[in-house]
């Protein structure tokens, strides 16, 4: 598999706030030709911390938001630029305003960029992934990954249960523990931005995270195949230091989500269903850890 092969050589990580370092590889270095497009969206925040709001968390009025498109930054937009090292054929990352130089931690306008693209594809095989600092992402340069799978993903219809009313589900019984949202077109931004304030409160306790994007069925004690249901899967977890290794797999997000590129051959043959059940569970928090952040979640909430 080339991805194990022929990649760049990871950076080394030693911090979910790791900043951003121009002199190491980034987004902006890429090759002419390895830059597929450029978009721009029509209504999207450039805010790099607070998306569609202002500092003081207010959401912002749409003259606001054309000063900040159209004012001394540029207007916002983002690179498609393909993956030279790829988890699965025609993998792309998308990479928010790369000129920002931002760090690998992930702002609301990020989310809603990811959100979209499911949103506007009309393949359910579209899948977004995004993984943290110390959470085996490989180039702190502010980017997700976008590819198809064309098989069914545990992460599409595992059963949740309810932590707070009607807003944030947790995974029953999966591997390792996830907090997960649902949306729908009609109502996608109260998705986002319940989705953040989880995702600002681990960046905040510098708890390392993975998030997935992808259809499935509706949460809930009734889940349906209603084909419009986005599901927003958060997987808090243990922090991974260093240089991103190179084992038979990483508990990255597209694994947690159940999709696993095994690397080497061998090690595809060997493996069974619980000894890759035990190395996705050691990602996750411990429970006391796990039981703790849920209960900020839910002041959080409140």
């Amino acid at each position: 598999m080339k991805r194990a092969t022929e990649r760049r050589k990871p950076q080394e990580i030693k911090s979910t706030k790791q900043p951003f370092k121009p002199e190491e590889f980034n987004f902006n270095k890429v090759r002419p030709h390895e830059t597929l497009m450029e978009m721009y969206p029509e209504d999207l925040s450039c805010s790099s911390t607070n998306g569609i709001t202002n500092g003081n968390g207010v959401v912002r009025s749409h003259a606001e938001r054309e000063e900040c498109i159209n004012g001394e930054g540029g207007r916002s937009k983002y690179q498609v630029i393909i993956n030279i090292s790829p988890l699965e054929y025609g993998n792309v990352l998308l990479v928010p305003s790369p000129h920002l130089c931002q760090p690998q931690i992930a702002t609301m306008e990020m989310i809603q960029i990811g959100v979209e693209a499911v949103l506007l594809s009309s393949s359910s095989a579209l899948r977004i992934g995004y993984n943290s600092l110390c959470a085996y992402a490989s180039v702190n340069h502010l980017h997700m990954h976008a590819y198809y799978v064309h098989h069914r993903l545990p992460v599409e219809y595992w059963p949740t249960k309810e932590v707070i009313g009607g807003r944030v589900h947790e995974t029953i019984g999966w591997p390792a523990q996830a907090f997960m949202l649902q949306m729908k077109k009609e109502s996608y931004f109260d998705g986002i931005r319940d989705l953040f304030r989880i995702v600002k409160h681990l960046q905040d306790r510098d708890i390392a995270h993975n998030m997935f994007f992808t259809r499935g069925l509706t949460l809930g004690p009734n889940p349906q195949e209603d084909g419009q249901t986005i599901r927003l899967i958060l997987w808090p977890r243990v922090s991974s230091f260093g240089i991103k290794g190179n084992d038979a797999f990483n508990g990255a997000c597209c694994e947690l989500s159940g999709h696993l590129p095994i690397k080497l051959e061998q090690r595809y043959n060997d493996l069974t269903d619980e000894q890759c059940c035990e190395l996705l569970e050691t990602n996750s928090l411990s429970p006391e850890d796990y039981a703790a952040l849920k209960k900020d979640i839910k002041n959080i909430f409140k």
